[in-house]
Formats: structure tokens, C-alpha cells, sequence
């Protein structure tokens, strides 16, 4: 018997009639899985069909030649639908939902959030957010030691300080195997405090994240002070929170109430509307509804 034609065979092991034909290499035909893969090894072929080969144009006007055409046009429509686009672009449900949930977190805990502007650094390098998956949230936390080194890492909110610390500790080996933050003292940092001085808020390396955070004002994430520096041995440059609270109450008891007004009606009013107040100075009363009064007179000589 006569052997059949190896046009008639698989390509591979020309012993079985073909089955299957490549989708790339059109001229290749296979009996088997097996053959099919022998060939791809073989020729270092994709097996994806390639939409710029050469097609005759006899061929165009045929079925397959059509089917050829709407995959390749069907693939470009499905290509652009499933394209990542810009956050800002991407419908906002989930970010919503996440916003709204991070949202309540703070309000749940007291915790008041300053936003910085957009495109600000601290703004942009702002990565706090809630995770849909394991429901807790994650804080950028910004770390700087006595010499004003600098470092940025992320904490989950129910992480202990000792933990989240031992993390970002630049000398890790310890020849005493004492916990990391035994020998530093954590201190949060008061935002935008009325005075040149550094003022920190001693925190309790036991307590998590967010027990610290709690009751605070943070400015976009909170900033945190790793010393080796006691509440009660603070250098010049830094100051307790308790400490700076009592001295600006001190000093809003020295201040005179009508010294405050009489300069404040100068300014908006001249030297004529602070002589006026100054007359007035010696009665016990304050009467907001005569300051007023005054105001009024001053705009209408002006007038």
C-alpha cells in the first residue's frame, strides 16, 4: 500500500492526517495538542493569528477572509474598552466609597484632617487611604530623627508605634535585644503652632496608630519625631505640647484687652478713631455695640 502524500499528513510526525491548522502559520497542520506544541517549540511560534500577513486579494471576498477582517477590527473596539485610563478618569464609585469610608474613620476617632493644596509635596506624596479588601486604613507617616533626616513610611492604623518604628530604625542589629523603641522617644508634631519652636505631642510607643492620632490635628499625614530626647529634656528648638499651651495662655493673660482694640481701631480707623477708644479706656464694661458705634462715625466722616 502506498504511502499517502506528506501534504496529507501531519507536518510534525507525518503518520496521522492533520486536524488542526496553525492560526500564524498558516501552512503548518497538526494531528494533536502535542504535535501543535512540538511545532511552536520548533519555530517559536505564538500560535496568535498575525493581522498584517499578506492576504491575496481573491481570498478577501471569502468567508475566512471576512472573519479575518471583523476579529481584527472586533479586537482594536475590545483593545480600546479595556485600556487603563487616568484615575481621574475612572469611574469614582469605589474611590467614593473608599473616600467616604476613610471619612468616617476620622470623624469615629476625632482625628481632624488639614488637606494641603493640590500639587503641593506633601500633598502629592500623601498615600493614606482605606483598603476595601482588609477594611483598615493605611497612613503615610512621615519620620524625622534629631538631625532632621527625613523618611517616609506606610503604617496601618492599628499597628503598635514600638512595631511601625522597629520598621524604619536605621540601625537594626541591637547588641541588647531591648525592644527598638526602648532608647527613643516618639513625639507627633503640632502643626502650625504660634511660635518658632517645634511643638511635640509624647507619644505612647504601646499604643497604635490610631490611638495616637486620636483627638489631634494632623496636617495631609502625621508627621512623627523618633528623639533621644525625654518630654522633660527637650532641646532648645522643641517644646512640649503641654508646655507650649501653658506659656500662650501666660501670655494672652498679659495682654491688655483695650491696648488690643485701641491698636486695632488705629489701623482701621487712624490715629483719631484710637484716641477716641483711648478716652473710653477707664470704663469696667465692655461694650461691643460702642466700638461698633465708633466704627460706624469714623466711615461716615470719611464719607
Amino acid at each position: 500500500m502506498a504511502d499517502p502524500p506528506l501534504d496529507a499528513t501531519c507536518s510534525i510526525c507525518f503518520s496521522n492526517p492533520p486536524k488542526y491548522r496553525c492560526p500564524r502559520c498558516l501552512s503548518i497542520r497538526t494531528c494533536s495538542l502535542p504535535c501543535y506544541k512540538r511545532h511552536q517549540q520548533r519555530a517559536t511560534c505564538t500560535g496568535t493569528r498575525d493581522a498584517t500577513t499578506y492576504v491575496k486579494k481573491a481570498q478577501l471576498s471569502t468567508a475566512a477572509g471576512l472573519d479575518h477582517d471583523y476579529n481584527f477590527l472586533a479586537g482594536i473596539e475590545r483593545a480600546c474598552r479595556t485600556a487603563p485610563t487616568p484615575d481621574g478618569d475612572r469611574p469614582a464609585k469605589r474611590r467614593k466609597t473608599a473616600t467616604a469610608a476613610f471619612d468616617q474613620y476620622l470623624s469615629d476617632n476625632r482625628i481632624v484632617l488639614r488637606r494641603a493644596p493640590p500639587g503641593i509635596h506633601r500633598s502629592t506624596t500623601n498615600k493614606s487611604r482605606f483598603l476595601p479588601k482588609s477594611k483598615k486604613i493605611a497612613w503615610t507617616v512621615e519620620w524625622i530623627d534629631e538631625h532632621d533626616a527625613r523618611r517616609e513610611t506606610e503604617v496601618l492604623a492599628d499597628t503598635p508605634l514600638s512595631t511601625a518604628y522597629a520598621l524604619v530604625r536605621t540601625n537594626k542589629s541591637s547588641a541588647s535585644g531591648a525592644d527598638p523603641a526602648a532608647k527613643r522617644h516618639l513625639y507627633l508634631h503640632r502643626p502650625r503652632a504660634l511660635r518658632k519652636q517645634v511643638v511635640l505631642i509624647p507619644l505612647d510607643t504601646a499604643a497604635d496608630l490610631t490611638t495616637s492620632l486620636s483627638r489631634q490635628t494632623i496636617d495631609e499625614y502625621p508627621t512623627i519625631y523618633h528623639l533621644p530626647y525625654p518630654p522633660d529634656g527637650l532641646p532648645d528648638g522643641f517644646c512640649t505640647s503641654a508646655a507650649y499651651d501653658k506659656s500662650h495662655k501666660a501670655e494672652l493673660a498679659r495682654l491688655d484687652r483695650d491696648d488690643i482694640v485701641k491698636s486695632v481701631a488705629t489701623q482701621l480707623g487712624g490715629e483719631k478713631l484710637g484716641e477716641a477708644w483711648g478716652k473710653e479706656k477707664d470704663e469696667k464694661d465692655w461694650d461691643a455695640e460702642r466700638v461698633l458705634d465708633m466704627l460706624r462715625r469714623d466711615v461716615a466722616l470719611r464719607r
